[in-house]
C-alpha cells in the first residue's frame, strides 16, 4: 500500500489482510501522523482546539510545571545534602587521621619529670611498652631551632648519635648571655642546675614538658614524646623566647 507521499507501508489488520480503506479508521490516522501530517476536517481542527482550550483552563499545564519545579527542587536539596554529608565524612577521617598519626607519635613517651637530687636535677621518663613506635637507637632526623632571639649566633654545634647540642652566644663583645639548645634520646639523664628553681607545667603544640625558672638562668625541658629538648639561658631570655625557639 502507497501513502500520499509515496511511501510503502506493510501492516496488517486483525484478520490478516492488506491494509485497505475499510480499516479502522484510528489505525489509518495513527499511521498518518507517524509518516506525515494528518490532514484534519474543519470539524475535527475545532474539535482539537476546544479539548487544548479545556486542558489550559483545567490548570494541568500549571500543575505539571509546579510538580517538575518541586521534582527539582527535592533533588537538588538531596544532591547538596550528599555533598555535605560527604564533605563531613571527609573532615572526619582527615581529622581522625591527623589525631592517630599524633597519638602514635607522641605516645612512646607518656610522661617527662624533674627529680631533684639535692644539688642538682635530673630527667626521669615514664614509656609506654606496648606503643606502636619505640625510641630510636639513635638520633635519626636532627631538628634547628626554628627562631633565634636577635643578637646571638651560633658559636658551635656538634651531631652525636643520641644528642645535638649547639652553643650561641652573646653578639656583645661584653656579654657573656649563652644559650644552649640540646635534644637528645629518652633515657639520657643530663644533670641539670636548677635547684632552688620555680617548676611549671607546660605544654604547647605536640610538646609538653616543665620551664624552670632559676636565679642564674631559665630551662625548658619538653619532649615530644620521641625525642627530648633542653634549652638553657640566660636571664635575658624568658619562657615566651625559649618556646618559640622550637615552637
Amino acid at each position: 500500500m502507497n501513502d500520499e507521499n509515496g511511501k510503502i507501508i506493510n501492516t496488517t489488520d486483525r484478520g490478516g489482510g492488506e491494509m485497505t480503506d475499510n480499516s479502522r479508521q484510528d489505525l489509518k490516522e495513527i499511521v498518518k501522523a507517524y509518516y506525515g501530517k494528518p490532514t484534519l476536517t474543519p470539524e475535527e481542527t475545532e474539535e482539537v482546539e476546544q479539548l487544548l482550550s479545556k486542558i489550559e483552563a483545567s490548570g494541568f499545564k500549571e500543575r505539571c510545571c509546579e510538580i517538575a519545579k518541586k521534582q527539582e527542587k527535592k533533588y537538588w536539596h538531596i544532591g547538596k545534602l550528599t555533598l555535605s554529608r560527604m564533605a563531613c565524612i571527609i573532615v572526619g577521617i582527615c581529622f581522625i587521621t591527623l589525631l592517630c598519626g599524633f597519638t602514635v607519635y607522641s605516645v612512646y613517651i607518656k610522661n617527662l619529670q624533674m627529680v631533684n637530687k639535692g644539688d642538682h636535677e635530673e630527667i626521669r621518663y615514664t614509656f609506654d611498652k606496648n606503643a606502636d613506635i619505640k625510641s630510636p637507637k639513635t638520633i635519626e632526623t636532627y631538628y634547628d631551632p626554628v627562631w633565634v632571639p636577635e643578637g646571638y649566633h651560633i658559636e658551635w654545634a656538634i651531631k652525636h648519635d643520641k644528642d645535638y647540642d649547639i652553643l650561641y652566644v652573646s653578639d656583645d663583645e661584653n656579654s657573656d648571655y649563652t644559650i644552649r639548645y640540646e635534644q637528645i634520646l629518652p633515657g639520657i639523664n643530663p644533670h641539670l642546675s636548677t635547684e632552688n628553681g620555680k617548676h611549671e607545667e607546660v605544654s604547647f603544640g605536640r610538646y609538653y614538658g616543665e620551664y624552670v625558672d632559676t636565679d642564674n638562668g631559665n630551662f625548658l625541658i619538653v619532649t615530644d614524646g620521641v625525642y627530648v629538648y633542653i634549652l638553657i639561658s640566660d636571664e635575658d631570655i624568658n619562657k615566651d623566647d625559649l618556646i618559640r625557639m622550637i615552637y
